[in-house]
């Protein structure tokens, strides 16, 4: 028994020990600032790796969030995490599976001081790879003070400014709540604080007032802009909240005297009153009182015969020269109501939001004479219209389009709320010209009266935006030249009805109506059909005609001594009359025309001789004449070339037939097998009188080519 004690004693010793191990190296590895890097990704987002022992694993998503991000992000250098990823969204990993289960607070400098059950200690596999997204834009105030100066914000390796289109309290608000003021005093423009030097990364920002970084807010993206350095924005950051009363906006520690009695105070974004309580006054009727310069409490004569005993059991309010018997109520204004409680008056205020976006002598009040509001202005820098569903038409057609349309406002001009009923009208015409002028082909005006429009510009503030709006274009009036683009014009209809009977102004920019226009080219016209001539040799049209049907060349037998002379182009599928009966004895027969002693152009292989002849029937718009040019593959000048090819014709020894031009590269159908009295094709040469000389240009025996022109 003594020596098993000795043995349980060591062991309960050495275990003491190598948990003292366990616990010192668990402490390092707390301390260690692991080296981070984002794999298969970008600078600011990807896969999270580790590197430990000598090399680099990744961490299991389990119970990965975006507090264990946000360490990440910040030991990597960017001001927080955006995202945090999960599932191997940015692929698998390779190697060792370092950390799992982590448990960041969120004050950590690095991943492995976060809580997590020891390196290489995990249940999971490369499917379950974490990841983050970095939010990289820093910002900073420059030229000024800790809550004041030129906005700079810091993107891919350098410090840039913000250019001041549009620069307005709710971006400023953006920057002084992520630069952790509570929010913004004043917007400053025009280079307030001085111009800056380096790019300009931020132009039209557009902020809705709840995003968490400048960079969240919409904007053209970093770089692009249309601005100098004069027109750097700037910002004065409030560590307080600003207070919104009575129409007003006090700042922080602001006061505002309403009254002889009464003081309002601004504190962190709550006001404050101090209404005078008047103490009783026994002894004296309210007839008797009297009232002293500050025309608050007031007092009883020095000499009366009233008693305590005429006053109420609760006590009188006086308040602004007025009394008031206990739950008596009192009307200041239509924003103002006061109530007496035993000797307490209470007034309930109402709080208006603020009227932004126009001058002091501009505002309006509402019907209710309390919140007050600016006239609605919009001018428009550029209208924008998105149609990409290019299609071909003809004259006389009718169709329905669909597009959409961005209006862009200039934001330092316009009011800040619109909103309303029947406001917006948008018209829309088919146009000769690119800028719309001349004759307005098929005018339409849709009026719009859709107020989810008109809070979406609200919201948005930068846009009006819609889509799939739908006009139907009548090409008539006008001919194919007449019909070349899509255009539309953003407008305010006759009679708008604007919230609160406001003005509603709606003007481009520096006046310039262009600005309210935008067109589109439409897709190719097609002019009335003019001509049609048939191709022989091949199933297509060329690209100056339109295909009506493609089908079989057919012909009278070569030894038969009636039927026709012509070839005709039977389509591929046949109409039949169903009242006409089949095999009649009377019936003159066509047959399939079959090339005979052919070669193309491209050489003997395949040999087509045998098979028979494809064909198509085409159609022309804009010419009206055809002329079938023999003896040259090119048309006499003014003439458009359809085709050319070799002039054909069934056999010397056979009956006569048309001449026709048959495509030099001829086509063919396959499958087709020859016929013994089937109607021929074979080309023309020129030749003499036996024993008579050729007294032309032309060689003899030579094929004769052709062409197929028309005007």
């Amino acid at each position: 028994m003594e020596r098993r004690g000795k043995i349980w004693g060591l062991g309960l010793l050495v275990a003491f020990i190598l948990g003292q191990m366990m616990l010192s190296v668990t402490a390092d590895e707390e301390n260690t600032v692991t080296p981070t890097r984002l794999a298969d990704g970008a600078e600011n987002y990807g896969r999270v790796e580790v590197y430990y022992n000598g090399q680099w694993g990744t961490v299991c998503d389990d119970g990965w969030d975006l507090i264990n991000a946000n360490v990440v992000c910040r030991q990597l250098g960017f001001e927080s995490a955006l995202e945090s990823k999960t599932n191997a969204f940015y692929g698998p990993g390779t190697g060792p599976i370092l950390l799992d289960n982590v448990g960041c607070v969120g004050d950590e400098t690095s991943l492995s001081q976060c809580s997590h059950p020891g390196f290489g200690v995990h249940d999971c596999g490369h499917g379950e790879d974490a990841g983050v997204v970095c939010n990289s834009t820093l910002i900073r105030l420059a030229d000024g003070a800790e809550n004041y100066g030129r906005v700079e914000v810091y993107y891919n390796g350098q410090w840039g400014t913000v250019c001041d289109d549009g620069w307005d309290l709710i971006n400023a608000n953006v920057v002084c709540r992520q630069l952790g003021f509570e929010s913004a005093m004043e917007s400053k423009t025009n280079a307030f604080y001085g111009p800056g030097t380096g790019p300009i990364l931020l132009d039209n920002v557009g902020c809705v007032g709840d995003e968490t970084s400048l960079s969240q807010c919409s904007h053209p993206g970093f770089g692009v802009h249309d601005c100098g350095h004069g027109e750097d924005a700037g910002v004065v950051c409030n560590k307080y909240s600003p207070c919104s009363f009575r129409g007003d906006v006090l700042l922080h520690n602001e006061r505002m005297v309403i009254d002889a009695c009464t003081h309002c105070l601004c504190v962190d974004g709550t006001t404050e009153c101090d209404i005078k309580i008047c103490p009783p006054t026994p002894g004296c009727r309210y007839d008797e009182l009297v009232r002293y310069p500050d025309v608050c409490c007031p007092h009883c004569p020095h000499e009366s015969t009233s008693t305590s005993s005429e006053l109420s059991d609760r006590k009188p309010c006086l308040f602004r020269d007025k009394h008031m018997l206990h739950n008596e109520r009192m009307v200041i204004d239509q924003c103002t109501h006061c109530r007496c409680e035993n000797g307490t008056t209470e007034c309930n205020i109402e709080a208006c939001p603020d009227a932004v976006g126009c001058g002091q002598d501009e505002v309006v009040l509402s019907p209710n004479g309390c919140c007050s509001h600016c006239p609605h202005k919009l001018f428009v820098r550029k209208t924008i219209l998105l149609h990409n569903n290019s299609f071909d038409f003809s004259e006389g057609d009718s169709r329905e389009l669909y597009f959409s349309l961005d209006v862009v406002s200039d934001r330092k001009q316009s009011a800040r709320r619109i909103s309303g009923t029947n406001l917006w009208k948008l018209s829309a015409w088919v146009s000769q010209h690119e800028d719309g002028s001349g004759v307005k082909y098929s005018l339409t005006d849709q009026v719009f009266n859709e107020t989810d429009a008109a809070k979406k510009y609200q919201a948005k503030y930068k846009k009006t935006q819609w889509s799939d709006l739908r006009y139907s274009a009548s090409f008539e009036g006008g001919t194919c030249n007449h019909f070349k683009y899509l255009c539309v014009k953003f407008d305010r209809t006759d009679h708008p009805e604007p919230i609160y009977g406001l003005d509603l102004t709606l003007r481009a920019v520096n006046s310039e109506e262009s600005r309210l226009v935008d067109c589109v080219p439409l897709g190719d016209c097609k002019g009335p059909v003019e001509l049609v001539y048939t191709r022989w040799g091949s199933g297509d049209c060329p690209s100056t005609a339109d295909k009506v049907y493609d089908g079989l060349a057919v012909g009278s037998a070569y030894e038969a001594m009636g039927g026709t002379s012509s070839y005709l182009c039977l389509p591929q599928v046949p109409g039949y009359d169903q009242n006409v009966p089949s095999n009649h004895a009377q019936s003159t027969r066509v047959y399939n025309v079959e090339y005979d002693g052919f070669q193309t152009d491209s050489g003997a292989s395949p040999n087509i001789n045998g098979y028979n002849v494809p064909c198509a029937v085409c159609e022309v718009r804009v010419r009206s004449t055809m002329l079938l040019y023999p003896g040259s593959a090119s048309c006499p000048g003014g003439w458009t070339r359809e085709y050319s090819g070799y002039l054909m014709a069934g056999r010397s020894q056979d009956y006569r037939t048309e001449a026709v031009c048959v495509e030099s590269n001829a086509e063919y159908i396959a499958e087709t097998a020859e016929s013994s009295i089937g109607a021929k094709m074979t080309k023309i040469e020129l030749s003499c009188a036996s024993g008579e000389p050729c007294n032309t240009a032309y060689e003899y025996g030579r094929e004769l080519p052709c062409a197929v022109c028309t005007k």
